[in-house]
């Protein structure tokens, strides 16, 4: 049995944060960011957005690709460091709201890496138990919010 990626999905909120909003807040400007980040823009979540609202979307996405409907789905491994709660986990939110009745699902906490992880542990599962793991949803989220980019001194001297 071959091991693959069937669908992939993305997901990212409507608000836009540019380079020159940040240079409204805090003392940088759009060259500097851009040639230390290369980031032009991010992406900001509206307060009733969770993480996973964005996550959710961006499944149905992926499932819709890969022709898999949510009860098919045998885990969900979610790679995040802002999840909704600490307790349910990020994975049985979304396994509840993709019908996912008996996926065995969890949270692994990582940031920038989360997504290669994920694939990583469901590359795992899928290759020591084949028949069990026919369907694993593996994914990354992040919501970082305004107050993780409002000290850019700190950012500038971690560079």
């Amino acid at each position: 049995m071959s091991i693959r990626i069937a669908g992939t999905g993305s997901y990212v909120p409507e608000r836009i944060l540019s380079n020159a909003d940040l240079e409204k807040m805090v003392e940088t400007n759009d060259e500097w960011i851009r040639t230390r980040t290369g980031i032009e823009e991010r992406r900001i979540a509206s307060p009733e957005q969770a993480t996973s609202d964005l996550a959710y979307e961006a499944c149905l996405k992926a499932l819709d690709m890969a022709g898999i409907k949510g009860e098919e789905v045998d885990a969900i491994i979610v790679g995040t460091i802002t999840p909704d709660y600490v307790f349910p986990s990020t994975g049985c939110i979304l396994q509840n709201r993709l019908g996912a009745k008996g996926a065995f699902c969890f949270d692994l906490e990582a940031a920038c890496s989360g997504l290669l992880f994920s694939l990583e542990v469901a590359y795992s599962l899928m290759k020591t138990h084949p028949k069990k793991y026919r369907h694993v949803l593996s994914l990354a989220v992040q919501q970082n919010d305004l107050p993780v980019c409002r000290d850019v001194s700190i950012f500038r001297r971690l560079l």
